[in-house]
């Protein structure tokens, strides 16, 4: 017959790995929140890590168009992701330079609606929007600025990397709630 061991308390040592493991965790969600976030979808399984100065160009003949083409997306993408970049991130690119944008209605998840470029740029130019942004990240609402069509993408690109929208299995937006 065993004895049953009495819980014991666990060990300094113990203590010290789990605050050191916290802390990695806080500071890698403020590096790279939308990692941290970890959506549940399958443009967030694999991502691509970009090393620093990856930005020069490829030898002819060493990628064929299609592949080519992916790798300088990629390579665009990195800085805004730091340097590692989700597939879904790609799929979000694609629907930028198409112009539209198939956004999931809030209240019907089964639903989406398509969003011009153009309108998303407007109504982020808005003064309330501005405030929020300023609020947000603790700046003057001025020091934004009316987004233009070129920066939307960006800007679309800046949300999804602070998990403010993430794509779906559909490679539908779906926007998120920040605590």
């Amino acid at each position: 017959m065993s004895k049953s061991k009495k819980p014991r308390n666990r060990s300094a040592r113990e203590k010290r790995l789990a605050r050191e493991r916290a802390a990695r965790q806080a500071r890698h969600a403020q590096e790279h929140p939308l990692r941290a976030l970890q959506p549940p979808y399958r443009g967030y399984q694999e991502w691509i890590s970009v090393p620093d100065g990856a930005t020069g160009p490829l030898p002819d003949g060493a990628l064929d168009e299609d592949a080519r083409a992916f790798h300088t997306v990629i390579v665009q993408l990195a800085p805004l992701y730091a340097g590692s970049v989700p597939l879904a991130a790609v799929h979000l690119e694609q629907h930028i330079r198409r112009g539209v944008l198939p956004v999931a209605d809030p209240g019907r998840p089964d639903m989406a609606s398509l969003v011009p470029v153009a309108w998303f740029a407007a109504g982020c130019s808005v003064p309330e929007v501005l405030a929020v942004a300023g609020e947000v990240y603790d700046r003057a609402p001025e020091s934004f600025g009316p987004v233009t069509e070129e920066d939307a993408g960006r800007s679309l690109h800046g949300l999804h990397f602070h998990g403010a929208l993430v794509l779906d299995d559909d490679h539908v937006i779906r926007l998120a709630v920040l605590a």
